[in-house]
């Protein structure tokens, strides 16, 4: 972020230009938490003031933000004031907003609580306060967590689409099949057909498969209006080797909305397709535009060699919308040179990032890690590439000791010392709370006081896996 002095030149850069850019200036000062200028200039503009709250949200005091949530007339910045106060762990203020009738606040008090494992307190709070019941999901969670997994139940049998999913959470299998057997008379029709694709489940993990699928073919008569049986049946039909079966039971586009359903029905049947080896049919399913049938019919083609032919299908994909077509692109962009003419197109569907739901350049950077490309993801961390450097660093962390990434860390290598902090901030390294206090000593030993007169050799608690760092690489993005 621009530091205290660039945010004041750039200030005074624009107090001096024209009054078009009062708004930049405005932008700049909330940027700097010039606070006392801001509350002169709302005084009259009702632009400053829009700035001013955000200000006081982000650079404020506590009774500040917490003045802005419970404003009447400051509406739409009040989760944005909530969620300021649970990341500060604001939690007294959260709780005093919660028995005021703050919904939201109340929300944010109950994660606090669970994520310090105070699972009781959370449901105390929740009960006290959340007499709707509008978040029952965390009261569960909860009441999960501390063991109480009856009283969670209970919560939920006026919820009985949730109530199932809990009950096979918690391996209640006799529940979900009294659920499943329940009359129609008594019990909703698709709540039963609910319960019948759950206990279907239930009985495939059991290696019961055939009982699964006749189980889903004998509940025809209740209603399944966004075809979950439909899929069900197929998968389990594909499972047990009977994909002209399974294929067919897909084409049954019998539910409310039809045009979703055929789509994500075709991007069952392309997978289904794959595990069976039947290509010519996926090559016919992907030339009729399904998005996932290209997709998987160029992971095919890239296996074989078949490389532009490959990337003419992930470009179908992704046009299609199935997005996760581009990070298998943008990887064989980087492994042939031939294909450099899609550089563009990739950039323009970063500069599109928000749009598509994620974010290529980190989707990249994570499958480089995932096949262990450590040589890629560094040549992409020195050319600047974002994301680069915390998968590098998760490779680093598997592939060196603690020692070895201290001393390069000193030598000036960043991601060497991104490695380290990511050994101490997951609980690998001895030391962790030394280095994150002291730091390193000129030597790559981990310092144990400010003078790094007493050190420690950086050594590991336990060794972790490579999959395990990817993924806590990936969680901290």
């Amino acid at each position: 972020m621009t530091d205290r002095l660039a945010f004041d030149e750039a200030i005074e850069v624009e107090r001096r230009a024209d009054k078009g850019s009062r708004s930049v200036r405005l932008s700049l000062l909330r940027r700097a938490g010039r606070l006392d200028e801001l509350r002169v200039l709302a005084e009259n503009d009702a632009e400053a003031r829009k700035q001013l709250d955000r200000a006081l949200i982000d650079h404020g005091s506590t009774s500040d933000i917490v003045d802005l949530a419970r404003n009447p007339t400051k509406r739409e910045v009040h989760p944005a004031a909530v969620d300021r106060l649970a990341k500060r762990r604001e939690l007294d203020s959260l709780r005093m907003l919660a028995a005021e009738g703050d919904s939201l606040a109340l929300l944010r008090a109950a994660e606090l609580l669970v994520s310090d494992s105070r699972f009781t307190d959370a449901v105390d709070l929740l009960r006290a306060h959340d007499t709707e019941r509008c978040h029952v999901h965390t009261l569960v969670h909860a009441l999960v967590l501390d063991g109480r997994a009856t009283e969670a139940i209970d919560e939920l049998r006026q919820f009985k689409p949730a109530l199932i999913d809990l009950l096979v959470h918690l391996r209640r299998s006799d529940e979900v099949r009294a659920l499943a057997d329940s009359s129609t008379s008594t019990t909703a029709p698709r709540i039963v057909n609910n319960a019948r694709i759950a206990m279907a489940w239930v009985l495939h993990d059991e290696n019961r498969t055939d009982e699964a699928i006749a189980l889903l073919q004998q509940s025809a008569e209740l209603p399944d209006p966004y075809g979950h049986r439909s899929v069900a049946l197929a998968e389990l039909l594909a499972d047990a080797g009977h994909v002209d079966e399974a294929l067919t039971e897909l084409r049954r586009i019998d539910v409310e909305f039809p045009e979703e359903a055929e789509r994500r029905n075709n991007a069952i049947a392309a997978r289904i397709l794959v595990r069976a080896g039947r290509r010519d049919e996926l090559r016919q399913l992907a030339d009729e535009g399904s998005a996932v049938a290209n997709h998987e019919l160029g992971k095919l083609l890239r296996d074989d060699g078949q490389i532009d032919e490959a990337a003419r299908r992930f470009v179908a994909s992704a046009k299609g919308g199935e997005y996760v077509a581009l990070v298998d692109l943008a990887v064989m962009v980087i492994d042939h040179e031939s294909l450099a003419g899609y550089q563009g197109l990739l950039e323009d569907y970063v500069k599109g990032a928000p749009w598509i739901g994620f974010d290529l350049r980190a989707a990249v950077a994570k499958k480089l890690a995932e096949q262990d490309r450590v040589d890629d993801l560094r040549r992409a961390s020195k050319a600047g590439k974002r994301f680069a450097d915390q998968f590098l660093a998760a490779l680093l962390a598997f592939h060196h000791t603690p020692e070895m990434l201290a001393r390069d860390a000193v030598s000036g290598d960043g991601p060497s010392l991104q490695a380290l902090r990511l050994l101490a901030a997951t609980g690998f390294l001895a030391h962790a709370g030394e280095l994150r206090r002291f730091g390193l000593t000129p030597r790559g030993d981990i310092a144990l006081d400010t003078n790094g007169t007493k050190a420690a050799t950086p050594t590991l608690i336990r060794t972790p896996r490579r999959e395990e760092l990817i993924l806590l690489a990936d969680l901290a993005l």
